[in-house]
């Protein structure tokens, strides 16, 4: 069966590869998507300063972005214990995200590839949806 567009596919789960000299590969697993919170919007300031990439917030660029609203846990909504949130900036070439996260103790316990490291373990993840816009 051929797809035009991979958005017919619906949810789609990526697995570990198989242990065959094949590639990755996914399958189609449905989801009831009803249950899912809204999906959050920020919004992002276009900068023409220039942006260090080297974990460092305190540039006044960083000062001048819009930063969310606290994160909440993945599985029900609820607060987080610690204070986490993300800003993005873009320019002409970049989109630049940003997080600050309250933890002084970060550690992990999962190493292998694909492992469910939100079941086990602290984590901040962002997901992106790319639409085609055009910029006058």
């Amino acid at each position: 069966m051929a797809f035009d567009d991979i958005s017919q596919l619906g949810p789609v789960e990526i697995g570990p590869p198989p242990r065959t000299k094949f590639g990755r590969w996914a399958r189609v697993r449905q989801v009831d998507l009803s249950k899912l919170p809204p999906v959050k919007t920020y919004e992002c300031l276009r900068t023409s300063d220039s942006i260090t990439i080297d974990g460092r917030l305190d540039e006044p660029v960083w000062k001048r972005a819009k930063w969310s609203e606290p994160f909440a846990m993945i599985h029900d909504g609820s607060r987080t214990p610690l204070d986490t949130r993300v800003a993005f900036l873009w320019d002409d070439q970049y989109l630049f995200a940003a997080y600050r996260v309250e933890d002084t103790d970060i550690r992990a316990s999962m190493i292998g590839f694909n492992d469910h490291v939100y079941f086990n373990d602290e984590d901040v993840e962002l997901f992106f949806e790319a639409t085609a816009t055009t910029m006058s």
